[in-house]
């Protein structure tokens, strides 16, 4: 048996690798349609429409784990018309819990596919999503979705988030450089001490870690868009590696969207971001194994 062409080896591996990535992702829509569908039947028994918790899971957690698999079904679904019919109930479920984190996040992510799918449209696509998130930001405030959910105003993490950014942005300016080491911040309200996320991805990694630990992240961000946009612009992508390369940047994205106004680090859903980004790196590598030698 003579030697495998160039780049064969390659091919070969990214394609049962593609088999993997693909199961993963149906497994993360099963998966969540079946809390989706938790979170519409909690609802529908607590009569509550918004702010539901399933399972005993945090709204916002739930609602971060919905967007995903909402995203990868979409993905899966622009891939093969015949896969991932649980994104209606991630949908559904994810209405219903209320996070204005997610939503929006899985706007600006749906946004950034389009995006990506058609350059063309790149500035009225941001423009729109501008405006849109402007009106629903505007038109549907924390107090009101929290009226709406049948919150306390002390069960609200709505209440809060203005004083835990304050807290954030103090805690910059006093330690603006180096910060105060990881897993040191803590946001105090009324003086005592309550919680230890700013709910911005942004401000945490800056307080706690400086200038150099957010100039990281947003090196780390940039080069993850910029191979997702490079993937998207190959000729004749594998579909395995164009699916994944759409479902990582939006995951990617949906996360550090719903990462400014909500906890990070210190809540294992955001990690689901460097999921999205091993997504788009796996997609690059797949991509660059089509391409003929130089």
């Amino acid at each position: 048996m003579g030697p495998l062409p160039a780049g064969a080896h390659h091919r070969r591996v990214d394609a049962r690798g593609g088999r993997h990535v693909r199961r993963a992702l149906v497994g993360l829509v099963a998966g969540t349609a079946v809390l989706g569908f938790a979170t519409v039947v909690t609802g529908i028994l607590e009569h509550r429409y918004l702010g539901v918790y399933p399972l005993g899971i945090h709204k916002n957690a739930a609602g971060s784990l919905l967007a995903y698999g909402l995203i990868a079904g979409f993905g899966l679904r622009l891939a093969s018309p015949r896969r991932a019919n649980g994104r209606w109930l991630d949908a559904a479920g994810l209405v219903f819990t209320g996070s204005r984190g997610a939503w929006v996040g899985t706007l600006v992510a749906a946004a950034t596919v389009v995006a990506m799918r058609r350059p063309h449209l790149v500035w009225p696509v941001a423009s729109v999503t501008v405006v849109a998130v402007a009106l629903f930001l505007l038109l549907f405030p924390p107090d009101t979705l929290a009226d709406e959910a049948g919150f306390e105003e002390r069960y609200s993490t709505a209440s809060v988030r203005a004083d835990t950014w304050r807290a954030g942005v103090q805690t910059i300016v006093a330690h603006p450089v180096l910060g105060i080491g990881a897993g040191n911040f803590v946001a105090r309200i009324d003086g005592k001490d309550f919680q230890a996320d700013p709910n911005n991805l942004f401000l945490l990694t800056w307080a706690e870690t400086g200038l150099p630990g957010l100039v990281l992240l947003l090196w780390f961000l940039a080069a993850c868009l910029r191979l997702a946009w490079r993937n998207a612009r190959a000729p004749d992508p594998p579909a395995a590696a164009a699916a994944a390369n759409r479902i990582g940047v939006a995951m990617l994205v949906a996360a550090v969207v719903h990462g400014q106004f909500d906890v990070f680090w210190t809540r294992g859903t955001g990690l689901a971001a460097f999921l999205g980004a091993g997504l788009v790196a796996w997609a690059g590598r797949a991509v660059a194994a089509e391409q003929p030698p130089s």
